[in-house]
């Protein structure tokens, strides 16, 4: 069985009954949307392709008389067959009048060019809405495609010269020709004219608008699709379909803004939309509840266990839920942890006792070797007659002596352990003719810093034990840092450091070693573990010089001499 938390359960509930109901609605709701955007689309593809079919039209027709004179008149043949420049010149002058008496009938052809470079005929009629320059530029345009053998083709191509876009396409045979141009700007002034809902422009096949350019930059809107889909483009968004226009590199295009769907939603429609963006926002508004009224007061009992769980056994459950089945939890749960925390203050103090015993057997356990060398050296400096140094020993003695004795549960400051190791250091001078050297590097806000008797000099007492070369002295070496709140004080010494059998046993627990190499260091590492828990550390490792020692401690938050 899969277990969960309470809100979880609820919430997955809810869920479970309000998931496939929203689902529905929404897909209701996107159904319609399509079923709206679909005949919005077809209504207005039937008026596209109304528009197709008369601009093709007239094309055709365009296409048609100009493709009747190329075979089938007379002054045309004339002008290609004779070598005459006369009749050259006659045949193209007949030709053109029947241009321009077409052009005065067909509203959208913008113009006619009569070209043969051979026999330098280069003549045009154009329509009022062409200025001079552009003329000039249509007509530069086409002789250099002709030169070039360009735009013969079986399609109408687009030439945008400034602000009048032309369609034209080149006929004709023996290097004469007639270039027929269509005015795009009254191609679009026949069809119907633009409104806020829609509008329609020319599109090249590299997707560049011929006409309505600053309503489609201002909306942003982008042809980059084939003309049999529907797309939606633009800021704000437009359905964008097309249909291409036969035998040019033109497509239709029409843009329809899609700001109208509410409107057009019946009454049913308009009900079930408003349901399902209600039922949405039941989702939220539940979750609250359930949150203020069932969750949130379970969080609150259960983070109260949490805490007295940790030990804060002082913490009370809170009895003003407005649910009587959590006021009756909170009252039997405060009565239960009354009754524990009396049982464990009773067990607390038995503990007491017994790590009080713990501690002072494992301070019986330091064998009196030290003491016993003392008296033998202050007797060879009596017969050496040695009194001064002789008095300066015992003092340094009894000193030690008075610390070692010291209550097993007090903490002292680490100032007073560094005196005492300094005492140590002391004796050990006055002891032997080794070089004796110690360099104490701890700043003074470390001084008040509380750790167990014994701590420190333990480790000292080794460096002597162990440490010592012959013919080299000893250098001792002690500091202090702090980092990340914990503060690392390091023993080094200059000797032999630990052999590798040895660091694997010292850095394990080393629950009941105390033998008669192991018994300092145990009784350092068992007192701090009974003192400290988890919240002390000691780190035994080779240096660079010799053996090392690290004892971590955790600083108390904002008090650095005293670790609480």
């Amino acid at each position: 069985m899969k277990i969960e938390t309470f809100k979880r359960k609820i919430l997955g509930v809810l869920f479970r009954i309000l998931f496939p109901i929203i689902l529905l609605l929404l897909f209701y709701n996107f159904y319609s949307i399509h079923i709206y955007n679909d005949k919005i689309e077809q209504s207005n593809r039937t008026r596209l392709i109304i528009y197709q079919n008369q601009i093709q039209k007239k094309i055709k027709n365009v296409e048609t008389f100009v493709a009747e004179i190329v075979a089938n008149n007379y002054s045309f043949q004339q002008l290609v067959n004779t070598e005459n420049s006369l009749d050259a010149y006659t045949g193209a002058w007949e030709v053109m009048q029947s241009l321009k008496s077409n052009l005065a009938m067909q509203e959208e052809v913008g113009g006619y060019v009569l070209y043969n470079k051979d026999k330098k005929v280069e003549q045009a009629v154009f329509i009022k809405g062409f200025t001079y320059d552009t003329q000039l530029k249509i007509r530069k345009y086409v002789t250099s495609s002709l030169e070039k053998s360009e735009g013969l083709s079986k399609e109408w191509h687009i030439l945008d010269v400034g602000s009048k876009p032309v369609l034209y396409r080149i006929l004709g045979r023996n290097e004469t020709y007639i270039i027929s141009f269509i005015d795009m700007e009254k191609c679009s002034l026949a069809m119907e004219k633009g409104n806020d809902v829609s509008r329609i422009t020319f599109c090249t096949s590299l997707n560049q608008a011929i006409v309505e350019k600053d309503y489609i930059n201002k909306n942003q809107i982008s042809f980059d699709y084939d003309n049999d889909n529907i797309v939606f483009s633009g800021k704000p968004r437009h359905m964008v379909i097309g249909e291409k226009i036969q035998n040019t590199d033109l497509s239709l295009k029409m843009m329809i803004s899609n700001s109208g769907y509410i409107s057009n939603l019946n009454h049913v429609q308009l009900i079930l939309m408003i349901v399902s963006l209600l039922t949405i926002l039941i989702i939220p508004i539940s979750i609250w509840w359930i949150e203020k009224y069932i969750t949130s007061p379970l969080k609150k009992l259960m983070d109260t266990m949490e805490r007295i769980k940790e030990g804060h056994t002082e913490e009370k459950m809170e009895d003003d839920f407005g649910i009587i089945e959590y006021r009756r939890v909170s009252d039997t749960f405060n009565t239960m942890i009354y009754e524990i925390k009396k049982f464990k203050i009773e067990a607390y103090e038995n503990e007491i006792e017994k790590k009080r015993a713990q501690l002072q057997y494992l301070q019986l356990q330091i064998r009196p070797h030290f003491f016993l060398n003392c008296l033998k050296i202050i007797y060879a400096r009596v017969e050496c007659q040695k009194y001064q140094q002789i008095q300066e020993m015992i003092l340094a003695i009894s000193q030690h002596i008075r610390y070692n004795f010291k209550d097993n549960l007090s903490l002292v400051p680490l100032q007073l352990e560094l005196e005492h190791i300094k005492n140590y250091i002391r004796i050990q001078q006055l002891s032997t003719s080794y070089t004796i050297e110690y360099d104490i590097s701890i700043a003074s806000k470390f001084y008040e810093f509380k750790i167990p008797t014994l701590t420190l000099e333990t480790f000292v007492e080794n460096s002597f034990k162990y440490g010592m070369k012959p013919g080299v002295g000893l250098m001792l070496k002690i500091e202090a840092t702090e980092t990340k709140g914990k503060l690392h004080i390091r023993i080094e010494d200059n000797g032999t450091g630990f052999p590798e059998d040895m660091l694997n046993i010292i850095n394990g627990d080393m629950e009941n070693i105390y033998s008669d190499q192991y018994v300092g260091i145990a009784n350092v590492k068992k007192r701090i573990k009974l003192i400290y828990g988890e919240k002390a550390s000691i780190y035994f490792y080779n240096s660079n010089h010799g053996a090392a020692v690290e004892i971590v401690f955790q600083i108390t938050e904002g008090e650095e001499g005293d670790q609480g």
